[in-house]
C-alpha cells in the first residue's frame, strides 16, 4: 500500500507542503549564513588592512573560516533537514515543536496509513480516525511551525554584512578591491593598498654605533594622504614622532648599540626597518 495515497488528500497535501517549507527555510538559512560568513571574513581583511599589514597566514585563516560556512554548513543543513526529514512521518514529527499533541496524532495516522491491513484491525475505525485527523488540520496553518526557524534573523545579518561590503566599495573603492584580492588569494604577495605613499626606505639601515642619527621619511608625489606627523618605535624603547616639513618627516633617534627593528607608522603605512649600528671605519694608514 502506498502510504501517502492512503492518507486523506487534504492531510497528505498539508504534510507534503509543510515538509517542503521546512526544506526551503532550512536551506535558505544555510545560504544566508554562508553569505554572512563570507562577508564578515572579507570585512575582517578589509578592516585589518586599514590599520596593519595583515599577514598571509591570518588572511588564509579568515578565508578558510568564511569558506567553511558554505563548504560545511550547507551540506550539513541538507543532510539534517532534507535527507533525514524526507518521509511524511518526519514531517508529522517536526510539527511537535508547534503542535505537540497534534503531532503525535498525525504521526500515528501516518504510521497506520503505511501499514498493510492487519488481522483484527477495524478499517472503519482507521478511516474514522483519519477523517477526524483531516478535520482537525483543515483550518490550521503550518507555515509558522518550522522548528527553530531563524531565516529572518539570518536575512537581516546577511543584508547588514552585504551593505557594509557595498559601502566599502563605494567609500574606499581601491582599498576594497585590493582587500578582495588579498582575501581571495592570501598565498600571493599582493601589496597592501595605502592612501599614504612613501619613498622606499633603506633596509637594513646601517648607522654609526653610539651616535645619534636621523631617518628621513619622504612622501611620494602620488601620495593621496599627507599625515601631519610620523611615528616610530625601536624595540623596547619609547615612541618617537616627527612633524611633516614639506614632504619629509625627519625622525631623530638616540644613540644605539645593538641591532633592533624600527616600526614606522605614517598615515596608513606600516613599515619595519632592520637597524644595524656599526662602528665607523678607522683610518689606519695614509
Amino acid at each position: 500500500m502506498n502510504g501517502s495515497s492512503s492518507l486523506p488528500p487534504l492531510l497528505g497535501s498539508k504534510l507534503v507542503r509543510f515538509r517542503r517549507r521546512v526544506w526551503l527555510i532550512k536551506m535558505t538559512e544555510g545560504l544566508l549564513a554562508a553569505v554572512f560568513g563570507l562577508a564578515v571574513s572579507y570585512l575582517c581583511v578589509l578592516g585589518l588592512d586599514r590599520v596593519l599589514e595583515t599577514p598571509a597566514w591570518l588572511r588564509g585563516i579568515l578565508l578558510a573560516a568564511g569558506a567553511a560556512v558554505p563548504g560545511l554548513g550547507l551540506p550539513l543543513k541538507w543532510h539534517h533537514w532534507v535527507w533525514r526529514q524526507r518521509r511524511l512521518e518526519d514531517a508529522a514529527r517536526m510539527l511537535r515543536w508547534r503542535f505537540p499533541r497534534l503531532s503525535d496524532r498525525l504521526l500515528g495516522i501516518v504510521e497506520l496509513a503505511r501499514q498493510d491491513s492487519v488481522a483484527g484491525r477495524s478499517e472503519r475505525l482507521v478511516e474514522a480516525a483519519m477523517a477526524q485527523a483531516e478535520e482537525s488540520v483543515k483550518d490550521l496553518d503550518f507555515s509558522d511551525a518550522v522548528p527553530r526557524a531563524s531565516h529572518r534573523r539570518w536575512c537581516v545579518a546577511a543584508l547588514a554584512a552585504g551593505l557594509l561590503v557595498a559601502a566599502g566599495f563605494v567609500i574606499v573603492n581601491e582599498a576594497a578591491r585590493n582587500a578582495l584580492v588579498r582575501w581571495l588569494m592570501p598565498w600571493q604577495d599582493t601589496e597592501r593598498f595605502t592612501y599614504t605613499n612613501i619613498e622606499q626606505l633603506p633596509n637594513p639601515l646601517v648607522v654609526p654605533q653610539s651616535e645619534s642619527f636621523t631617518l628621513p621619511v619622504d612622501l611620494r608625489e602620488d601620495s593621496r594622504w599627507t599625515p601631519p606627523s610620523a611615528t616610530a618605535r625601536l624595540s623596547g624603547q619609547d615612541r618617537l614622532s616627527a612633524g611633516r616639513e614639506g614632504s619629509t618627516y625627519a625622525l631623530n633617534f638616540p644613540p644605539q648599540q645593538e641591532d633592533a627593528t624600527v616600526s614606522l607608522k605614517v598615515g596608513d603605512v606600516r613599515e619595519s626597518v632592520r637597524l644595524e649600528p656599526r662602528q665607523r671605519p678607522e683610518l689606519t694608514a695614509l
